[in-house]
């Protein structure tokens, strides 16, 4: 894949992720826009593994994990992103989200009742790409 591409990836979800710890709310336009740009780069070869991300994210909502259309559309177009690692991805992102949360809860913001959930895209996808790296 293209440095740029991972650079701009990192850095889009970097952003959202400041924005989603600090507001709790991604204005709309920033997740379709990150949505759309992943469909028009990798959509051709992997659509269908975009679908197989949303409904999995619909059923990650369904466990609590995530909470609003935002998180849909970037755990969506990430799904785009990574392809044929779709379900090394959705293990990666329940299982660092389930200890995020325990941290988050219990350290960071224990009186919230809402997660800040995008982080955990950044490093999951941070360690999806470094992991070629390691392993």
């Amino acid at each position: 894949m293209n440095i740029w591409i991972n650079i701009f990836i990192i850095v889009w979800l970097g952003m959202l992720s400041v924005i989603d710890l600090r507001y709790k709310k991604i204005p709309a336009f920033m997740s379709t826009t990150f949505l759309l740009t992943t469909l028009i780069l990798f959509g051709e070869a992997n659509l269908y593994v975009g679908i197989i991300a949303f409904v999995m994210g619909l059923l990650i909502i369904d466990l609590g994990f995530m909470s609003g259309e935002a998180d849909l559309k970037l755990f969506s177009g990430l799904g785009v992103v990574v392809g044929s690692q779709i379900f090394s991805y959705l293990i990666l992102v329940v299982g660092l989200g389930i200890v995020y949360k325990i941290i988050y809860k219990k350290i960071i913001k224990p009186k919230e009742d809402e997660c800040a959930f995008i982080p955990v895209f950044l490093v999951t996808y941070l360690v999806m790409l470094f992991s070629h790296l390691i392993g």
